[in-house]
């Protein structure tokens, strides 16, 4: 459990620091993050939730869930040349 918030407080940190100026779109501000920071996996959000007390089961269908729509909005916001 502790191994699983140090690791969450770490990726937390890689975004904020990789955020850029806060007068764009939420959205957009999501997509460059990711972009810089990478994209949270299946396995990173199931064990965030499990760690907030959700049941495994539920944590990894909400886990694919997140997966999928990080997926749409990078599809939604494709990069610029």
């Amino acid at each position: 459990m502790r191994a699983a918030i140090e690791e969450s407080r770490r990726f937390l940190a890689r975004i904020r620091s990789a955020l850029p100026c806060a007068s764009a779109d939420p959205d957009e501000l999501q997509v460059r993050i990711m972009r810089r920071a990478g994209r949270p996996s299946i396995e990173h959000y199931a064990r965030l939730f499990r760690a907030e007390g959700m049941p495994p089961a539920q944590a990894e269908a909400e886990a694919r869930r997140m997966v999928a729509a990080d997926r749409e909005l990078l599809d939604r916001h494709p990069t610029r040349s």
